[in-house]
């Protein structure tokens, strides 16, 4: 993951072997956030963690190139 500012948390969190396998790339994270939320959402749970892990990982390549455009000499 690339983000900064939950670093303190996802630290702390990731330090259980489990949660480090759920929160290991943007499809896995939109996925099992999805399952989680859709649970109380009036749709098809399934679907809902589906549509999230697609909407997780667009977010993540947008975010990405966006990144490059901006910043095109750092690398991770």
């Amino acid at each position: 993951m690339e983000a900064k500012v939950f670093n303190f948390i996802r630290d702390k969190v990731t330090k259980i072997k489990f949660f480090e396998e759920l929160l290991n790339c943007s499809l896995c994270t939109g996925f099992w956030t999805g399952l989680i939320t859709g649970v109380f959402a009036p749709y098809n749970t399934i679907l809902f963690a589906l549509y999230s892990s697609v909407a997780c990982y667009f977010i993540y390549l947008v975010n990405c190139i966006l990144l490059n455009k901006v910043y095109p000499n750092e690398k991770d």
